[in-house]
């Protein structure tokens, strides 16, 4: 917040700008440490110029409100991916958070691969199936993704709606896939998200 440029504000009085840049006020964090009385005695604006110029950038920096029940909703009813595991969704309260690098780790044979394939799925397939439609990266380290599997789970999960055709090639559609060659390959990866 404190780095945001004025020029990227919208709002702010063109001779204001002007103003500020002449006196060296590049960043929000300039405005916003003063006061209205400090902004009219510094810049020589009016004090309806000070009050717009306040109200512009608190606007551009500040969060939308939220209303109690909005607030209730994401953290009761979750906009987390379940994991469709009772016992781990309960323990994560809301499934496994979106928008987050999940990574599983554990010895072989424990179904860490079938658990991303699965979670995978359920962020790919459509929404009518009960999935979010959204897109999902797997970073396949070890160079074991397997298409044939991925598409025998969606079928075995969703038989009516992923049975073939459309509904599967949006899908797999939705899973991108990326083999990172090297640990810098991968950082490449992550940084890139």
């Amino acid at each position: 917040m404190p780095h945001i440029q004025l020029t990227r504000v919208v709002g702010i009085d063109p001779f204001v700008l002007s103003v500020l840049q002449r006196n060296n006020f590049h960043t929000v964090k300039d405005v916003l440490l003063l006061n209205v009385v400090d902004l009219i005695e510094l810049l020589n604006i009016t004090h309806s110029q000070a009050l717009a110029l306040i109200q512009a950038v608190s606007a551009h920096v500040c969060p939308a409100y939220q209303t109690a029940h909005e607030l209730h909703q994401q953290h009761h009813v979750g906009s987390g991916l379940w994991t469709t595991l009772p016992t781990l969704d309960h323990a994560l309260r809301r499934g496994l958070p979106p928008g987050n690098i999940i990574e599983l780790v554990g010895p072989a044979g424990v179904g860490k691969s079938q658990m991303c394939f699965m979670m995978s799925l359920l962020t790919a397939a459509p929404l009518e199936c009960g999935g979010l439609g959204a897109a999902v990266m797997y970073l396949d380290i070890e160079k074991r993704f397997s298409p044939g599997r991925f598409v025998e789970m969606a079928r075995a999960r969703f038989p009516g709606l992923l049975s073939g055709g459309p509904a599967l090639d949006s899908t797999l559609s939705r899973v991108l896939l990326m083999s990172p060659a090297s640990s810098a390959d991968l950082m490449s990866c992550l940084m890139g998200l």
